[in-house]
């Protein structure tokens, strides 16, 4: 292994590193009552560099599969590790991979083809959530309002 990925794997750990180093630190804002965890810039800054490098090594399908597998890896350590921060990266290296996949993959493939795809795609979300994931307007009403249509 020669070039970049030689050199991004001792900055990607570094990276790694520091978020792990100041894992449990809270920089809190003067004259406020939050903070922000020294570890989050790390990890999204090691996140985009990831992503980037297997961008500049990589190209088309091969890119698709690395930004998965990366984006996999991230939402399972987040898991494991019980890290919202995690989750959240995995889930937008996957939406940026579906992004990739719709908007660059699919541009060499026949334009039937292409809407059959979006079309069964669309059906295959439509039809596989489940109706208690699905909000109604009576379940999100709070109870206030509620109360005040009672009273009419």
């Amino acid at each position: 292994m020669t070039g970049r990925p030689a050199a991004s794997f001792p900055v990607i750990g570094a990276f790694y590193g520091l978020a792990w180093w100041l894992r449990g630190d809270v920089f809190t804002f003067p004259h406020r009552d939050d903070g922000v965890e020294l570890a989050v810039p790390y990890l999204l800054t090691v996140t985009a560099l990831t992503a980037v490098g297997l961008g500049l090594e990589r190209s088309g399908f091969g890119l698709t599969v690395a930004w998965a597998t990366f984006g996999a890896a991230l939402f399972g350590s987040g898991l494991r590790t019980e890290k919202r921060m995690f989750r959240l990266q995995g889930v937008a290296v996957f939406g940026v991979t579906t992004a990739k996949v719709f908007l660059f993959d699919t541009l060499g493939v026949d334009t039937v083809a292409r809407t059959i795809s979006f079309l069964g795609a669309s059906f295959w979300w439509r039809h596989t959530r489940t109706p208690a994931g699905r909000a109604t307007a009576r379940s999100t009403a709070s109870p206030m309002s509620k109360r005040a249509r009672q009273q009419r």
